[in-house]
């Protein structure tokens, strides 16, 4: 399973890459993927920090905040 420092990077490859595209549909949905996996990273932090979550909930909550871009 990736950490929040994985996801983080992740985003600035997106940004990175928002950089560099042609069009500004691909500037902006680049964009919001590098928001959501900041998101993914904060909601991996939290999960973390509570004992009582699983690792498949950390994934169910990753999902769903990328599905929300």
């Amino acid at each position: 399973m990736e950490t929040s420092q994985e996801f983080r990077e992740f985003a600035k490859e997106c940004d990175r890459l928002a950089e560099e595209v042609e069009t500004e549909n691909q500037r902006r949905i680049l964009k919001e993927m590098a928001v959501a996996w900041r998101k993914v990273a904060e909601e991996d932090e939290r999960n973390k920090s509570s004992p009582t979550l699983t690792s498949s909930s950390c994934d169910r909550a990753a999902f769903s905040i990328l599905c929300q871009v």
